[in-house]
């Protein structure tokens, strides 16, 4: 097994589609433009034909952006149900999802749109070279935004507990300054009494002799 892989200097789109004409079509879209580029990063496509397959690519490469997911595949809701791995089984929030159909009525846009965490739905027979470019484009930019924030939410929490720490370590500094001060209090106050014993009664010692 390869190990997986979490960072990369290119997105990567997952093409999930039993149809390789499909597979083949969206590659190319991009290909006739090989300067596509953003913020400094190009594109890398993987391929997955069922559900399976694309849960066995996301285990294995957890930092993809894009998922062009089709509904149909090896069962009519394949494509619902790998959404709902992702999102629940996997924890996977940051990836964003297109679902891409060619027979609409096996996953009515309002239903799914509505039950399920999608970040687009389009229908394959409208989806043109400039509208994939445009969704593409939108989806990493949203992407982009997310590990943004995530990376600043990392930051505060180091901050905060790193202050926390820093916290902790002045407060066990104190209650052991304090618990030396009450002992030298004590040692103070049983001196102070003897010497008050002493001075009451100043002869007793030279009487004891």
């Amino acid at each position: 097994t390869q190990k997986p892989v979490t960072v990369s200097d290119k997105w990567r789109i997952l093409i999930v589609d039993d149809e390789d004409d499909i597979h083949q079509a969206t590659q190319f879209a991009f290909a006739i433009n090989n300067e596509y580029i953003y913020q400094g990063q190009k594109l890398e496509f993987l391929h997955a034909y069922s559900a399976q397959q694309a849960k066995e690519l996301l285990h294995q490469y957890p930092d993809v952006a894009i998922i062009l997911l089709d509904v149909v595949m090896e069962t009519h809701d394949a494509g619902l149900k790998l959404v709902e791995y992702i999102r629940d089984t996997l924890q996977n929030h940051f990836v964003r999802i297109i679902l891409r159909t060619g027979q609409p009525g096996h996953a009515p846009e309002q239903e799914v749109i509505v039950k399920y965490e999608i970040n687009d739905y389009q229908n394959k027979t409208e989806l043109s070279t400039l509208k994939l470019f445009t969704v593409v484009t939108a989806s990493l930019r949203a992407y982009s935004d997310l590990k943004q924030l995530d990376l600043l939410r990392q930051h505060l929490e180091e901050k905060v507990l790193e202050r926390t720490q820093e916290l902790q370590a002045k407060y066990t500094e104190i209650v052991m300054l304090n618990h030396e001060l009450e002992k030298l209090n004590q040692e103070k106050n049983e001196f102070l009494g003897i010497a008050a014993k002493k001075k009451k009664n100043p002869l007793s010692a030279i009487l004891g002799l």
